[in-house]
């Protein structure tokens, strides 16, 4: 073979392997354009794995104040961990009142989403619960947002254009009509006074209030432990439970939403599931789903 083919072979080769490279790099930029998520189909639930020693656990501290999560419960100088930076009040009035007395000249933040309201913005130090690995973190930004329609939010992406070239990601799932929940920015990202939270791009879905399936299961709790009771005189292969952190003032804790699997539950019986990162205390029970065959 001649010097001059070897040169046009290899120079062949080259532009190969550069159109490959480019489009490895447009396909990675469509991945994370548009949230596209190759290694797991629902991300934003996780699913209880065997229950290991854990020593950074999440406790809902014993107080009289205690307020389950509702419709107007939201009490942000009682949410631990939280230090608000600036915070709204949903209801603006003419003369562009906020609830933080601290910040009168906080602009308002907007959602594409208008049944979505962002309460407040700030930093969080404590367990990041968003990935289920319950990491020690510290000064991570954070929002507490309200869902103002009539339907349970199913899951919502709020992204939010950062410095021109950055992005901050805010994910919600399984958030009940009329109530709040305090979500921590998915990346971990740090909370910075200069950083801009002014629009909020959304993409959202809604449900009906999923129900506890109470006619026909009855469930027991313990920590790291969910027990179900079949009621009824039919079997069921699959039955999910779902659960979320609460918050002591009246919100719920983290986007993520946790699924507990039950599988073969006989009639009439009992089946009990590990569920590492339930606690009576800091838990609430959102739905129990049965699994079509």
């Amino acid at each position: 073979m001649g010097k001059k083919n070897r040169k046009r072979i290899t120079i062949f080769l080259v532009i190969i392997l550069i159109l490959i490279v480019v489009a490895i790099g447009f396909f990675a930029f469509y991945v994370v354009r548009n949230g596209i998520s190759l290694a797991e189909e629902d991300k934003e639930i996780a699913v209880d794995t065997p229950l290991e020693v854990d020593n950074q656990s999440i406790e809902v501290e014993t107080s009289e104040n205690y307020v389950e999560p509702g419709v107007n419960t939201l009490d942000i100088e009682k949410i631990q961990g939280f230090t608000s930076s600036t915070a709204f009040n949903a209801s603006e009035s003419a003369e562009g009142d906020v609830a933080d007395s601290t910040d009168k000249t906080a602009p308002t933040i907007t959602l594409s989403d208008s049944n979505l309201v962002v309460e407040a913005i700030g930093s969080y130090s404590g367990n990041f619960i968003e990935d289920g690995s319950d990491e020690p973190t510290a000064n991570v930004a954070a929002m507490l947002v309200t869902n103002n329609s009539n339907q349970m939010l199913q899951i919502a992406e709020i992204t939010f254009q950062i410095n021109e070239s950055e992005t901050a990601v805010f994910k919600v799932t399984d958030l009940p009509a009329g109530t709040a929940v305090l979500v921590l920015e998915q990346n971990k990202r740090e909370f910075k006074l200069e950083d801009s939270y002014t629009y909020g791009e959304t993409a959202s879905g809604y449900m009906e209030q999923p129900t506890l399936e109470e006619e026909k299961f009855e469930l027991t709790t313990e920590k790291g432990k969910i027990i179900l009771k079949n009621k009824t005189d039919q079997s069921y292969d699959k039955v999910y439970v779902y659960y979320k952190y609460t918050q002591i003032g009246g919100a719920y804790f983290g986007g993520i939403t946790y699924r507990t699997p039950f599988e073969n539950v006989p009639a009439g019986g009992e089946v009990e599931a590990v569920a590492s990162h339930f606690n009576p205390n800091s838990s609430k029970i959102m739905a129990v789903q049965i699994q079509e065959k």
